[in-house]
């Protein structure tokens, strides 16, 4: 089993973190290209290489096709924190299964963070690792591993 070392950040970084990863949730869900423009460094490593403006066409892709984010009534957001090869970025998962709230059933409609798409429900999942530094998102990958919290890796650190 790997180990790794937490390390603290300030209480000034962690509300930082906070506002950049409230900022992006809000511009994602409401497809904000000028806030994810803001928000996203202009010399960032995103996804393998990609760049600022590589993201940014895809996001704008992403919410303007046909089974797109647009034409989706219902949200579920999660977050957490990797427990892959890079631990303990910040997680934000962005679940649209399926659903009218105004006449649909809400049985299974919340699942755990890195739960896989409810098939179902033909649930579309966008889930994103964050690597923040100061107000600006430096890196964004695809995690492979999640967890809710990292009391348990605190305790141990």
């Amino acid at each position: 089993m790997e180990s790794y070392v937490l390390t603290r950040i300030s209480e000034k970084e962690k509300q930082e973190e906070s506002f950049v990863l409230r900022k992006f949730e809000a511009a994602f869900l409401g497809r904000d290209i000028e806030v994810l423009d803001d928000l996203l460094d202009d010399n960032g490593n995103f996804f393998n290489g990609m760049t600022k403006v590589s993201v940014l066409t895809s996001f704008y892709r992403y919410f303007k096709e046909t089974k797109s984010i647009d034409k989706i009534m219902h949200t579920v957001v999660n977050k957490g924190f990797t427990s892959d090869h890079k631990p303990c970025q910040p997680v934000l998962e962005f679940r649209f299964p399926d659903y009218d709230p105004f006449s649909g059933n809400r049985v299974d409609l919340d699942r755990p963070l890195c739960a896989k798409p409810n098939a179902a429900r033909n649930e579309v999942v966008y889930r994103f690792a964050f690597t923040i530094r100061g107000k600006k998102v430096v890196g964004m990958r695809f995690p492979t591993v999640c967890k809710e919290s990292l009391e348990r890796e605190i305790k141990m650190n």
